[in-house]
This record gives C-alpha cells, sequence and structure tokens, in this order.
C-alpha cells in the first residue's frame, strides 16, 4: 500500500471518529485519556483541551472509582472489556455509559479504544418501569407483586442474622367498602382505598413494607416481636381517627385487622403467614359486625 493509500485510510479513519453519535475516546494503559471524540465531549459539556491528558479516573463518579484499578487490571490481562460506567459531566451530572473497550497492541505503545453508549435515559425508564411494576398506581404504596419481592428480600437478609427479628404481618380490610360505592360512587371509594393507603403508611414505619393486594386488601410487613397486636391497633386507631376527624365526607373509614408472625428465618412461611394474618382479620371483621 502506497502512503498516500494509507494516509486516505488514517484520514477516513478520524473522520469516522469525529463525525460519529457513539461515545469514542482512547487513553494509555494506566487510564490517561488520549483523544476524545466530539460527541462524548457533547454529552459531557467539556472541550478537548479540557480532558485530553487528565486521568480517566476523575471522570468518573466518585461512588465507583474504587472500581477502575480492577477495570485496567481486566484490559491490561484480557485486552477487553465491557460494563456500565457511571461518568460525571462538567455540570456534575452523572451519565451511565454501557462500554466495549479492547486494546489495541499493534502500536508501541499500546493503548485502549474505547466505544460506550449513553444509556442514562434507557436506565431511568428502566428503573422507572421496575418501580411501577412493583407499586399500586391508585395509592403509591407496594402491590402484591411489590410486597412479595420486598419482603422475600428482606427475609433473605434477616437470615443472615445470628438472631433474626420476629417478623410480624398485618392484614387489613377496609369495612363497607361496597356501601361507599354503592351510594356515592366509585370515586367515593376510591378515595376511600387511598385514605386507607395513607393511614397505613403513617401507622408504620419507613422500614416496614405496606401494600395493597387489590380491592379493599392490605398488608403490612413489619420487624416487631410479638405481642404487637395492641400498640399497632392504638397507632392505627389514632390516624384513623385523625383522618376521621378532619373529613369531611359523609362516611367514616373504618378498617379490620388481622396479625400473624413468623420467624425470620421463616421464607418458605411468609404465604402462610400472610393467609393466618387473613384469616385473623375476618375474626376481627365478624367480631365487630356482632358487637354493633
Amino acid at each position: 500500500m502506497s502512503r498516500a493509500s494509507a494516509w486516505r485510510r488514517v484520514r477516513a479513519a478520524t473522520h469516522l471518529v469525529e463525525s460519529s453519535q457513539g461515545l469514542i475516546c482512547t487513553h494509555d494503559l494506566q487510564g490517561t485519556l488520549m483523544s476524545v471524540n466530539p460527541a462524548a465531549l457533547k454529552v459531557l459539556g467539556y472541550t478537548n483541551d479540557e480532558v485530553v491528558g487528565r486521568p480517566m479516573v476523575d471522570m468518573l463518579s466518585p461512588s465507583v472509582r474504587d472500581q477502575f484499578a480492577g477495570y485496567l487490571e481486566r484490559i491490561r490481562t484480557a485486552h477487553s472489556d465491557t460494563g456500565l460506567m457511571l461518568v460525571v459531566g462538567k455540570d456534575g451530572a452523572e451519565h451511565v455509559w454501557q462500554y466495549h473497550n479492547v486494546t489495541i497492541s499493534e502500536t508501541d505503545p499500546p493503548y485502549v479504544l474505547g466505544h460506550a453508549q449513553d444509556v442514562t435515559e434507557l436506565r431511568a425508564a428502566q428503573e422507572q418501569l421496575r418501580r411501577l411494576s412493583l407499586t399500586d398506581e391508585l395509592t403509591g404504596v407496594r402491590n402484591r407483586r411489590g410486597f412479595f419481592t420486598l419482603a422475600e428480600q428482606l427475609l433473605r437478609k434477616v437470615t443472615a442474622i445470628t438472631s433474626p427479628p420476629e417478623l410480624c404481618v398485618v392484614y387489613v380490610d377496609v369495612d363497607g367498602l361496597k356501601r361507599v360505592n354503592d351510594a356515592h360512587g366509585h370515586d367515593a371509594g376510591s378515595a376511600v382505598i387511598v385514605a386507607a393507603a395513607d393511614v397505613l403508611t403513617n401507622t408504620f414505619r419507613a422500614a416496614d413494607i405496606v401494600a395493597r393486594l387489590g380491592g379493599d386488601e392490605f398488608v403490612v410487613l413489619a420487624a416487631v416481636p410479638p405481642p404487637a397486636e395492641d400498640m399497632i391497633l392504638e397507632r392505627l386507631q389514632h390516624h384513623q381517627d385523625a383522618f376521621n376527624a378532619r373529613s369531611d365526607r359523609p362516611y367514616a373509614l373504618s378498617l379490620s385487622v388481622g396479625f400473624a408472625y413468623l420467624d425470620g428465618r421463616e421464607l418458605p412461611m411468609l404465604d402462610d403467614a400472610v393467609k393466618r394474618a387473613d384469616a385473623a382479620m375476618y375474626v376481627h371483621k365478624r367480631s365487630k359486625a356482632a358487637s354493633r
């Protein structure tokens, strides 16, 4: 190949990198940036002079900088690496880059060619979808899937503790929801469900898992030792009364409650504990009806 042909190929490759919408950079095997293409500079808000010659680790979020040495080791030994990188722009905003970097060994000294795609918005959208998939749309508390997903995560954590805590499952049903729907319409019924969720959120701690299973039924997993019924009922009644006192609706919020306990080691027993709490809730509901 003639020198003119080789020069044309170099010019074409340079033009391709500079005009690419992909995020491209090069750095040496010590992690010092050698070049950054315009697309990457635009995303980060830097000029070429502000980044070339800087340690690449300086461009990363402080939360992941301790991982950079491992990245360099993989590049040196395996000659390639793929993953996610948390990069900080000039304005302080964090960007999630999905990268595939390879070592170019044909030169002396060798260097690393990096290709990346900014997936910040995609990751945010995925997180939003994940959050929505675990959240009840009407009330903002967890839904059935969210409850069992988070409860099982909690149980896996506490099984590693020498003396795992006793956990209390609280099953809650909204009294008279059908009457509210029939007399005042479904919007009023929805408002009652939202009010019940608010009362439960205020009654329990942020670390407790409050969820709506569907319809007028809620469940809570709380790390409290038995006997906790009186304490929970007292707090629940306080918040329920406070809601009714300030409400201008022609109906009162009323909740029936059932309790069941399980040891922190009893991951397979979670579903059984929910069923036991559900059965106890119906006993409470019947006793309230009989006393009227």
